[in-house]
């Protein structure tokens, strides 16, 4: 069976060669190679995880089959590091040819790859990583929920359409949850469109989830709207999951997230929710650097996957029933860590997604702060009233410096919410608590708009900073006691997507611009906030203190199953 095919940088999609091989020429058909040079396929999409098939699969021996035009020497290698590579097996191959290794009493460190040298002007037109072995029938129901961005989401279902009917056996259909009943598109054979309220994400992929667990799927796939991807990894993704062993026949596969501000730049490889703190696996690293794909190999299992792309199977539903209702955020962290058995992440199966610092949005000052409190009461991993006081407490010392005080109500407004308990939030109109949210929110600009109330005319990106924010920058704070007679009196204009705390120090008025939104927000300086909002936090440290184990027993006892 295969197992995957060799892949290629592709328009719209990825054109950093070094993702995909090193050497040769790319042409349309094929990578062109002289006559003595030589093609490597050490590389991020290309490279074979014989750790993870030994481990999670009953894969053992393995076939690289290769077509050529023309003849060379093709050998497979394990990379160990930069300066050790050990030879598996070398063999001289012309046209269609194959190499079969076992894998077996490989040692569990490092990953393979294959090179192949040309003995004259040649093209190596294809490859496949494959195995003779058992296999089960999967079936994959793709949900993509998505709210008002049909361009992106239009972009993806052309390429999920056209990898369709390029199969000679279809094995995924795909469900598009529609949160703003915006989409009328007919996409066709295998793509159905579900008009649904505004639930949030949450409510989106749960609704998603609810169509495939009530028909002949294996498995659900969970993607966003707006991330960019290679269809191959659908049907890497399909064949690791036909493979798996007894031991992991119930595992969940997470792919890895890339930026898509830059493409070779590896965000996380799964995520793991631990002391009150999310923590990113192989996070900020150079995908095109081999080093980074060795230690990508390790045996690392993340509690949970972000659900940009992550596969689990529908019998999980059955177990531990549906996600809760966040509405939006930390639905990933609460459902993986209560309904995933494992989850396997690999080198290979990546997405490109943009960085949220680039889609601020006030109302996730909500979100994630009364979110995070309730996985706090479920998976306390020895955090209490306390350490969540104390985020709280940090949290708004950072609105403060940011003179976002709308954020710092949203907040607050979190911590009353989860105290009302989890009759409360499971009851809650998560659409109509989402309006009365934005009322929290200031008002957002135009170029257009800026200009016309405040004189400033933004023609090119406002300035950023790369400095990381720091405790030094409670220093800052020494602002709300100096007259505003010594403030900087033009409107300052930062990037909020790239800034730190020093940039809006000593400034009156602040312009917090998104460049990539074209919309920012004016924020004003309050001496008062300082001491309004101090002694408010000291207030929720007796309502926590006197509530937090009450309502987290509550939180703690949701019955998932009726959900």
């Amino acid at each position: 069976m295969l197992l995957y095919k060799l892949t290629f940088p592709k328009d719209g999609v990825c054109s950093l060669s070094e993702l995909y091989y090193r050497g040769g020429d790319r042409r349309e058909n094929g990578v062109f190679l002289n006559g003595g040079s030589t093609v490597t396929f050490d590389t991020y999409f290309n490279s074979f995880s014989h750790i993870k098939y030994k481990k999670h699969t009953t894969v053992r021996t393995v076939t690289l089959k290769l077509n050529i035009d023309g003849s060379g020497t093709a050998q497979i290698y394990r990379y160990i590091s930069d300066n050790e590579r050990e030879l598996i097996v070398e063999k001289q191959v012309s046209g269609n040819d194959e190499l079969t290794f076992d894998i077996t009493n490989i040692p569990d460190k490092g990953f393979l790859y294959f090179s192949f040298t040309a003995h004259s002007d040649c093209t190596l037109l294809g490859g496949s990583w494959t195995s003779i072995v058992q296999k089960r029938n999967i079936k994959l129901g793709i949900v993509i929920c998505t709210y008002k961005r049909e361009e992106y989401l239009r972009r993806n279902i052309a390429n999920l359409s056209e990898y369709a009917n390029s199969l000679d056996e279809r094995f995924f259909d795909v469900f598009i949850v529609d949160n703003a009943r915006t989409v009328n598109d007919d996409f066709g054979e295998g793509f159905t469109v579900i008009p649904n309220e505004n639930t949030g994400g949450s409510g989106g992929f749960t609704r998603g989830i609810k169509e495939v667990c009530s028909r002949d799927y294996t498995h659900f796939l969970l993607m966003d709207d707006d991330i960019l991807f290679d269809v191959n990894i659908l049907q890497r993704t399909a064949a690791m999951l036909s493979v798996l062993n007894d031991e992991y026949k119930n595992a969940s596969i997470g792919g890895a997230m890339l930026s898509l501000d830059c493409p070779y730049l590896q965000k996380e490889l799964g995520a793991d929710w631990k002391n009150n703190l999310i923590s990113q696996r192989r996070h900020r690293l150079d995908a095109r650097e081999a080093n980074t794909i060795c230690g990508n190999e390790e045996d690392i299992e993340p509690n949970y996957n972000g659900w940009y792309y992550m596969c689990m199977p529908t019998s999980c539903v059955e177990k531990h029933g549906y996600p809760l209702p966040f509405f939006i955020r930390c639905d990933d962290i609460e459902y993986g860590l209560r309904a995933t058995e494992h989850i396997i992440v690999t080198s290979g199966i990546a997405v490109w997604h943009e960085s949220f610092d680039n889609k601020y949005s006030p109302e996730m000052e909500y979100y994630i702060r009364r979110n995070e409190l309730i996985l706090s009461a479920r998976y306390p991993n020895g955090t209490g009233f306390f350490a969540n006081w104390k985020k709280l407490f940090l949290g708004i010392g950072k609105t403060l410096l940011l003179q976002r005080y709308f954020a710092a109500d949203l907040r607050f407004k979190a911590y009353d919410d989860f105290l009302k308990g989890a009759d409360y939030f499971l009851n809650l109109d998560s659409g109509a608590n989402h309006m009365e949210l934005r009322k929290y929110c200031p008002r957002f600009l135009t170029k257009e708009e800026i200009k016309a109330e405040y004189g400033i005319e933004i023609t090119d990106n406002p300035p950023t900073s790369l400095t990381d924010w720091g405790a030094r920058d409670v220093v800052s704070l020494i602002e709300y006691f100096i007259p505003k007679c010594f403030f900087k009196k033009n409107i300052a204009v930062v990037d909020m997507t790239r800034y730190c705390i020093r940039d809006l120090f000593m400034k009156k008025k602040v312009l917090h611009f998104n460049p990539l939104s074209g919309k920012g927000f004016v924020t004003e300086i309050k001496k008062s906030a300082i001491f309004k909002y101090s002694f408010k936090s000291f207030g929720y440290f007796f309502k926590l203190l006197f509530n937090y184990r009450r309502v987290a027993k509550e939180f703690a006892a949701i019955e998932t199953k009726k959900l």
